[in-house]
């Protein structure tokens, strides 16, 4: 397994730089109007295909915990070499590690950050 690192954003009104940050790693990011203007200008910048790097928009309804849970078997099979899936938007106290093991067939580890939390991929199950 490598290190692979993904981001994915619940964040409508995220506030990172996003081309800054697609160019180490992978990121879902969900479509808004102010998410949109950054995802448009990564698109116009570069707008290669790469597993390691690269920026997916989605849409998001108003269950935000349905969308997180529902993305991540897309997430894993587009990233199967995942170690790490970075998530903002939603805390960590609304996620459930047992599910996330069961959707993912792996062990994890929950980790709390300033403003965001990790999935960390422990092993397979």
């Amino acid at each position: 397994m490598n290190n692979t690192e993904v981001y994915f954003i619940l964040d409508k009104e995220w506030n990172g730089n996003l081309y800054q940050t697609s160019r180490s790693r992978h990121v879902w990011i969900c479509n808004s109007i102010k998410n949109n203007a950054q995802i448009k200008q990564v698109w116009e910048l570069d707008n290669s295909v790469c597993i390691n790097k690269g920026v997916t928009s989605f849409e998001l309804n108003d269950d935000v915990i349905d969308v997180f849970y529902d993305f991540l078997p897309t997430i894993d099979e587009h990233h199967a070499q995942w170690k790490r899936i970075v998530v903002f938007g939603i805390p960590h106290t609304e996620i459930n590690k047992t599910e996330i093991e069961k959707i993912m067939n792996c062990k994890v580890k929950i980790i709390c950050l300033e403003n965001c939390f990790e999935i960390e991929k422990i092993s397979k199950i």
